[in-house]
C-alpha cells in the first residue's frame, strides 16, 4: 500500500487491524441546497469480495454520463458507493478476492466498471469484478489506457452489427470526440471510405492531422447541416453506414444519408419523425448503442464481454491496427480537476478524451 493515509485508534492486535484502519480518498457527490456538488471524502479501504480484484487507480477518464449523473438526469442508484462518479480506469491490481485466478497482484490493467464497482472510479482504490478488466495495452501510458474503456467499447459496439461489419463506406458525426475518434479509427482500419461531419471548423484540422482524413471528406456543418444533401456534397457517393455521436438534428441527417438497405447507429439519441421516415423509405436499420447493457444482467457470464472487448482493443492498439484519439490530462486527483473537465465537456471544443491522474505510477 502506498500513498494512503491511516486512521489510528484501532488496536494492533485487533483482527485485520491493518486494513481496518486504512482509509482512501474518493470524490463524492453531495447535495448542497438542492444542488449536487463534489467533495473529497475519506472512505474505508474496500475489500475484494469473491470474484473481485482491488485496483489502485492510476488514471480515470471523463465521460458525458458523469455529467448526466451530476445533473440528476440519470439517477445515481442506491447501492453503496453510487455517489462516486467515474466509469472507467487504468490501474494496478492491489489485491485479489476468492475465486480469481486469471489475474495477478501487480498486473497493470484497464477496466470498464459501469456501476459494478465498490464505488465509481473517482477513487484511489476500487474493487471490481474480474470480468470487467483486462491487461492494459503495452504501448499506452496510464493516462492513455484510462481513455479507452468507455469510449473504445462504445465505438466497438456501434460497429458490431452485421450491417456495420459489411459496410464499405461510413459517415461519422462527432468524429473529433472520444467515442467518435475510436469509431473513426476502426472505420479507417477496416478500409472504409469515410466521411465526417463536424460542428466546428477547428475540428477539420484535427481530423486531417491526427487521423489523415482527406479534407474534402469533411463537412463543417456548424451545428446543423441545414438542407445539405449528402449525395450532392459527396459527389454522388452513397454511404452504407452512418455513425452518430452527436444526436439530433445530425442524427436525422444521417438517416437521410444512408443508401437503401443501409444502417444507422447512435450512442446519443433516437431518430425524430423525419429521420424515422427516411429510414422507412430506405428500408434501413437503426441501432441504439448502449455500452452498459451487459452490465445490467444478473448473470455474471454476460459481464465477460467487457474483458473480451478490452483484450481485443489491446491487440488492436499494440499492433498498430487502430489509432488512439488524442488524450489530454486535465490535472491530478481533485474536485477542481473534475469541475474543470466537466465544464470542458459541457462546452465542447476539446478533442479526443480528457483524463485525470489519480495515484502515481
Amino acid at each position: 500500500m502506498t500513498n494512503v493515509p491511516y486512521v489510528f485508534g484501532v488496536p494492533d492486535d485487533y483482527p485485520a487491524a491493518q486494513e481496518w484502519r486504512v482509509v482512501v480518498r474518493v470524490i463524492a457527490l453531495i447535495n448542497v441546497c438542492g444542488l449536487r456538488t463534489l467533495e473529497m471524502q475519506d472512505r474505508p479501504l474496500p475489500k475484494p469480495m469473491a470474484g473481485e480484484v482491488r485496483i489502485r487507480v492510476l488514471a480515470v477518464s471523463f465521460n458525458p454520463v458523469d455529467i448526466q449523473l451530476r445533473q440528476g438526469s440519470i439517477p445515481l442508484g442506491e447501492h453503496p458507493g453510487a455517489d462516486v462518479l467515474g466509469r472507467d480506469l487504468s490501474g494496478v491490481v492491489d489485491a485479489i478476492g476468492p475465486g480469481v485466478s486469471n489475474i495477478k497482484v501487480g498486473a497493470r490493467i484497464y477496466a470498464y466498471v459501469a456501476r459494478l464497482g465498490s464505488t465509481g472510479t473517482f477513487a484511489e482504490y476500487v474493487c471490481v469484478p474480474a470480468e470487467l478488466l483486462a491487461i492494459a495495452p503495452r504501448c499506452l501510458s496510464a493516462a492513455q489506457a484510462a481513455a479507452v474503456p468507455v469510449a473504445g467499447l462504445t465505438a466497438m459496439l456501434a460497429l458490431a452489427s452485421p450491417s456495420a461489419c459489411d459496410a464499405k463506406s461510413a459517415l461519422v458525426t462527432g468524429a473529433s470526440g472520444g467515442v467518435g475518434g475510436f469509431a473513426l479509427s476502426l472505420c479507417l482500419a477496416r478500409g472504409m471510405n469515410v466521411f465526417c461531419a463536424v460542428r466546428r471548423a477547428s475540428s477539420v484540422e484535427y481530423l486531417v492531422t491526427h487521423f489523415g482524413v482527406p479534407v474534402q471528406r469533411i463537412l463543417d456543418c456548424a451545428g446543423v447541416p441545414g438542407g445539405c444533401d449528402f449525395q450532392t456534397w459527396s459527389d454522388g457517393l452513397e454511404t452504407d453506414l452512418a455513425l452518430d455521436f452527436v444526436g439530433r438534428p445530425l442524427l436525422d441527417w444521417c438517416c437521410s444519408a444512408v443508401r437503401r438497405g443501409g444502417h444507422v447507429a447512435s450512442t446519443v439519441d433516437s431518430p425524430g419523425p423525419d429521420g424515422t421516415n427516411d429510414l422507412f423509405e430506405r428500408n434501413a436499420t437503426f441501432h441504439a448503442v448502449g455500452a452498459h447493457a451487459a452490465s445490467l444482467s444478473t448473470d455474471r457470464r454476460a459481464w465477460a464481454a467487457y474483458s473480451q472487448m478490452l483484450r481485443q482493443w489491446a491487440v488492436w492498439l499494440d499492433t498498430g491496427y487502430a489509432k488512439m484519439p488524442s488524450v489530454e490530462v486535465v490535472g491530478e486527483f481533485s474536485c477542481f480537476t473534475v469541475d474543470r473537465a466537466h465544464s470542458a465537456l459541457s462546452a465542447g471544443g476539446h478533442y479526443g478524451k480528457l483524463v485525470m491522474l489519480v495515484t502515481p505510477e
